[in-house]
């Protein structure tokens, strides 16, 4: 703890005296990321970077409901290619659908849901070439 301040000097000059006499000291040598670039300094400024950098340190989402369910449908879809059995594809493309029409008859947080319920034969019809391609 540092020492109190000494009568007659200001709160600023104290300051300065202390973080130079503990720069002196080497309190400041062997930082962690010294030397190293500060990250995000050649982006534009957001005045909110801080709680972007505290959601993706706590890997938390701060989304609407409506973006987070089509990021979640993304990623759903993109799961359906390594689904090694066609009628396994129909029935998980059958409950896509069913939430899709779940979310289209509330009303639902953030933009406009523009998502349509997917064509079972064209999703088939995508997995089988992707099947046929990777061999």
């Amino acid at each position: 703890m540092a020492p109190a301040r000494p009568p007659g000097k200001s709160w600023e000059s104290y300051a300065e005296f202390m973080l130079r006499k503990a720069q002196e000291d080497g309190h400041f040598d062997n930082l962690p990321g010294t030397g190293k670039p500060i990250p995000g300094l050649d982006q534009p400024y957001n005045d909110q970077w801080w709680l972007k950098q505290w959601l993706k340190r706590e890997d938390l989402e701060c989304l609407p409901e409506a973006l987070r369910f089509k990021a979640e449908l993304h990623r759903e879809t993109e799961r359906l290619w390594r689904i090694p059995d066609e009628g396994d594809v129909r029935r998980r493309v059958a409950e896509l659908n069913e939430r899709i029409r779940r979310m289209h008859a509330r009303i639902v947080e953030g933009p406009d849901l523009d998502v349509s319920e997917y064509d079972p034969e064209e999703i088939v019809e995508r997995w089988r070439a992707k099947r046929v391609a990777r061999g």
